[in-house]
């Protein structure tokens, strides 16, 4: 299953494009403080290829709770990206969105 293309950002992770989001605004859950931030992440060359979620021990900012909120940045979400490849993400095949709970 493909994420939206709109508002993605392009990473290359050992050679290989990805594409990632965050939601822009947070879902009710999240700013309650219920679930946690989502990063969506695919392989760029591949529209059918297996989309990966990445749930992260943060809130989003901005949260009524007073979670715990962290910056992502490039290069934090290619360490996630090699973290889950090596975990067994196939990114270039088809199959249902491939979940991945970070730990601190």
């Amino acid at each position: 299953m493909a994420i939206s293309k709109k508002g993605t950002r392009k990473i290359v992770v050992d050679g290989k494009a990805f594409l990632w989001k965050i939601r822009r605004k947070p879902t009710y859950c999240q700013e309650m403080g219920w679930t946690n931030m989502l990063i969506a992440v695919q392989y760029a060359e591949y529209d059918q290829g297996c989309s990966l979620i990445l749930n992260l021990p943060y809130g989003r900012p901005g949260n009524i709770k007073g979670l715990a909120t962290i910056q992502v940045t490039p290069h934090l979400v290619q360490s996630y990206i090699r973290e889950v490849i090596i975990c067994g993400w196939t990114f270039d095949k088809p199959g249902v969105p491939y979940e991945h709970e970070v730990h601190y």
